[in-house]
């Protein structure tokens, strides 16, 4: 099962890009999160399901995910933090550009809203070498 954070969480990160549809971005970012299957996410956002399928050579479905909603942000990528200490999950970002520019994360099913130089300050994240 997959997790997102509300919309009115996601809304602020797409106002800039989108105005007045921000919130239909918001929305769109959360289904193509909670899409469980390649199936699913490829019904919701065929375009760029295959685009990224075909590019990244095999990528499932959760790393097609994190693409399109790094493209749907305009940000410059998918970056690994870590693993967060409490439930030793991945945890991944969409690199906004800056440490403490509010960002999604993603730490293993669950996407969040937040900065990750917060969670590195406070200690949450555990540095490895994958």
């Amino acid at each position: 099962m997959y997790i997102a954070a509300s919309a009115e969480k996601i809304i602020p990160l797409l106002e800039h890009e989108y105005g007045d549809g921000a919130r239909d971005k918001a929305d769109h970012i959360r289904a193509i999160w909670k899409a469980d299957s390649y199936e699913g996410l490829y019904n919701i956002e065929p375009g760029l399901t295959q685009l990224y399928n075909m590019s990244r050579f095999h990528a499932t479905h959760d790393e097609i995910k994190r693409l399109i909603i790094n493209n749907m942000l305009n940000a410059h990528g998918i970056k690994l933090l870590g693993v967060y200490k409490t439930s030793g999950e991945v945890v991944e970002y969409c690199n906004a550009g800056d440490t403490y520019i509010p960002t999604i994360i993603f730490i293993g099913n669950r996407l969040i809203v937040g900065c990750w130089g917060d969670m590195v300050e406070r200690n949450q994240i555990e540095e490895r070498n994958f």
